[in-house]
């Protein structure tokens, strides 16, 4: 059969028939015609022309009835072509043109209505509702854009269709208020949402609440809207945070843990003001400050943790640790190492950033240091945890094939900074592989433990050559065979590399040990904050040299160290009488070790030893008799303001070994399954089965409720270890809604934070809601507790 479609309109551009758009295509179109008539094909012909019409009108007298059909076809027929749905008879062909419907890439799924499609297209998905979706009523502002919505005014289809799904909305609402929420959608969805912002915080200070909202208070209370996905911008509620301001003001300065804990409780959690005033009265009584209460606090301002991250550190690290035991001298290796690094490094730490001075630290650390001192030779010779062991316990690592190693060397890198250094390297896609504590050399300085470090040799006299580029570049070609080694001797050196030809290069980098020398005053920064400048600029240059050679997946970042150091203040008292230290006899002096020449060092008197270790240059490997300060002795004068070491402390010898590596992580949701599915209208305990699929923990998780009917206090979970499943106990009140969505799924929010990253999630789950009282059920008060 020959189709002869008038298509005056030129809507069809594509076609597998035949298009006549000019008399030039009549001849061959004719010719197709007969082909087709001839062997009795199928065949489509739209003309755009009149006067062709005509004449294949004409033409077809000349055959039988039914060989030939003609149509007349127009924008709304088209369409339906197109897209594969019916076109309402009310809609008329030249609205579709005016909307542009012929020229939208779409394809529509079988079974969909016209007007849903339309509302999708030039709107949004969440109109495509038959009831409003109070459960998305965040989405349904997010998706407002005052430019859109005023271009659709235009499109007479589009704005019809959205001008009825509103009023429907309003028809099939079940109460005043909520015509009065679907009214407003309409009318001015931003004044809606400044408005719901206003309630989210005011519903923590209810009395406040009726006295700036009046009215919308309690329409917004009655209407009982789950608002956890939307966000509260201050700007918007300027009024608000004033008025909060003045609130929170108006309180007395907590005196006891639990009025830290009611005040926190108090307050929405949505704004920075709350923090700020909360972090105050925290800083006027840091005695106050507790673990678990910065876990509460963490709790309550997660909404604000993307600003808060530092401010939150910050607090932690106000938290004062468990003041560490006294070490046992029988300990072994690994017994020491952890006491350092779990128990005295902490709170020596928390100590040195918060300015207070134990003087009990230093007996604790002069048992560590005798410990060492009695143990040397042993650890020296079988423990294989001294610097100068790094690189040979790692030669299988350092000479993977494929591979490409970063040495970076950063002098004076106490244990302290591993977990900055780590954040730092996550923010950029690397993470933490290994990571281990070694002892330094002794003394505990930087000509001698880096030496050892960068050439694997047990004793400083047993180094050939002792400049590092020797060290590295010649020292350890025996060792590796072919994989060649560079020495850089700053960070600023990987700018100038233009290809890589070696395995692995070594970098040099001072500034750490440079400022820790210098005295605040000097840097114009407290030490810790300038040092974590300085890492965040040396590890974007790594990282940038990283990307730049496109290293990513073959390079391996080692963090190695000497030495670490600490902060003797002024005050503490030294055991010491300097002026027994000069001379030559004594030709280096530094603030924790002295040099001492062959003849006075035969010649030192045996009660020193209570103040000094003896470090033998034929016991130890060094060029020099040394004598190392205990305790919090030293050989020049020092205050608060700069850092020193030389000495056995832990602070000084207990050194970090790091390795990351760059990792791409694909972190899959976690799956929630309910253990049951039928609930009453009561309160109810609903089980729910969370698991996590991924290959690392999940840690921080919150869950609350979406839905509006179901009333539950959001629950965290701390941990979750990967491929495995927990089972929560969500205790919360259902109650009737006019929503069929939400009386047939059970929605939650879930945050977590997995692989060092943050991630969002919902969930939507199947429910059956069943009557308090079904009369068909052969125990109508059953569970009724």
């Amino acid at each position: 059969m020959i189709r002869i479609v008038a298509d005056f309109d030129h809507l069809v551009k594509e076609t597998d028939g035949v298009i006549i758009s000019k008399i030039a295509d009549y001849v061959p179109a004719y010719a197709r015609v007969l082909e087709a008539s001839v062997n009795k094909e199928d065949l489509t012909v739209y003309i755009q022309l009149p006067a062709v019409e005509h004449w294949f009108r004409q033409m077809s007298e000349r055959y039988q009835d039914g060989s030939f059909v003609f149509e007349r076809i127009d924008a709304r027929k088209r369409l339906e072509q197109l897209w594969g749905i019916p076109v309402p008879e009310t809609v008329a062909p030249s609205d579709i043109v005016e909307a542009g419907l012929l020229d939208l890439e779409i394809e529509p799924n079988l079974g969909d209505q016209f007007d849903d499609v339309l509302l999708e297209v030039f709107y949004d998905p969440v109109y495509t509702g038959r009831e409003f979706p109070f459960s998305k009523l965040v989405d349904l502002l997010d998706a407002y854009d005052e430019k859109k919505w005023k271009r659709n005014e235009r499109v007479r289809l589009a704005y019809r269709a959205y001008s009825n799904r509103l009023e429907g909305w309003k028809t099939r609402a079940k109460s005043q208020e909520r015509q009065e929420l679907i009214n407003r959608i309409a009318s001015d969805p931003d004044s809606l949402r400044r408005g719901l912002m206003r309630y989210k915080v005011l519903q923590s200070y209810k009395e406040l609440g009726h006295k700036l909202m009046g009215r919308d208070y309690a329409l917004f209370e009655a209407l009982n809207l789950n608002l956890i996905q939307l966000p509260v911008d201050e700007r918007s509620v300027p009024e608000v945070v004033t008025q909060v301001t003045y609130v929170l003001k108006g309180f007395d300065q907590p005196a006891s843990k639990e009025e830290m804990q009611a005040l926190i409780a108090c307050v929405s959690g949505y704004l920075m003001v709350e923090f700020e005033i909360i972090e105050g009265a925290f800083r006027k009584s840091p005695e106050l400050l507790t673990s678990e209460l910065v876990h509460v606090l963490e709790d309550k301002f997660e909404p604000l943790q993307h600003r808060l991250g530092k401010s939150i550190a910050r607090l932690r690290g106000l938290v004062r640790p468990e003041k560490p035991s006294t070490p046992d001298k029988t300990w072994d290796l690994e017994h020491m190492l952890d006491w350092a690094t779990q128990k005295y490094l902490p709170y020596q730490s928390w100590c040195d950033a918060n300015g207070i001075v134990d003087e009990t630290l230093y007996a604790l650390a002069d048992v560590f240091a005798e410990w060492l001192y009695d143990n040397w030779h042993e650890l020296h010779a079988n423990s294989r945890r001294l610097v100068f062991n790094v690189l040979p316990n790692h030669a299988r690592l350092l000479k993977q094939d494929g591979s490409v190693n970063l040495i970076l060397v950063i002098d004076n890198l106490g244990w302290t900074l591993v977990s900055t250094l780590q954040d730092l390297f996550q923010e950029h896609g690397f993470y933490r592989k290994h990571a281990e504590p070694y002892l330094s050399m002794l003394p505990s300085e930087t000509e001698i433990s880096k030496k050892c470090l960068l050439a694997g040799s047990p004793t400083y006299q047993g180094i050939d050559n002792k400049s590092y580029t020797a060290i590295i570049e010649k020292g350890w070609v025996p060792y590796f065979n072919t994989a060649e080694f560079r020495y850089l001797s700053d960070p600023g050196k990987l700018d100038s590399l233009r290809s890589i030809d070696a395995q692995t290069y070594v970098v040099n980098y001072r500034a750490v040990d440079t400022a820790l020398h210098m005295s605040s005053a000097q840097l114009g920064l407290p030490h810790h904050q300038h040092i974590h400048n300085l890492l965040v600029g040396f590890v974007e240059t790594v990282v940038d040299f990283v990307k730049r050679h496109d290293l990513e997946n073959k390079v391996k970042i080692h963090i190695v160290t000497d030495h670490g150091s600490m902060r003797i203040p002024e005050q503490v008292p030294n055991e010491l009488d300097r002026d027994n230290f000069k001379g030559p006899d004594f030709p280096n002096t530094s603030h924790r070790y002295v040099a001492v020449s062959n003849t006075r060092f035969e010649k030192l008197p045996d009660n020193l030893r209570a103040d000094c270790f003896f470090i033998s240059s034929t016991e130890f490997g060094n060029p020099v008799h040394y004598l190392c300060a205990r305790r919090a002795s030293r050989f020049l004068a020092t205050n608060d303001t700069f850092y020193v070491h030389g000495g056995l402390s832990p602070e000084e010898v207990v050194v970090p070994y790091l390795v990351f590596e760059a990792e791409k992580v694909l972190v899959q949701d976690l799956t929630a399954l309910l253990v049951r599915n039928q609930f009453r209208y009561r309160t109810e305990t609903v089980e729910l089965e969370l698991g996590n699929p991924n290959e690392y923990a999940a840690e921080n998780i919150y869950i609350t409720t979406l839905n509006s009917n179901f009333e539950m206090e959001p629950q965290k979970v701390e941990w979750l270890n990967q491929q495995t499943k927990v089972t929560l106990h969500l205790r919360g009140l259902f109650k009737q809604t006019p929503n069929p969505e939400e009386r047939t799924s059970l929605s939650f929010l879930i945050r977590y934070e997995c692989h060092g990253e943050k991630h969002t999630q919902t969930v939507k789950l199947p429910i059956e809601m069943r009557a308090m009282v079904e009369l068909r059920d052969t125990s109508i008060f059953d569970d009724l507790d």
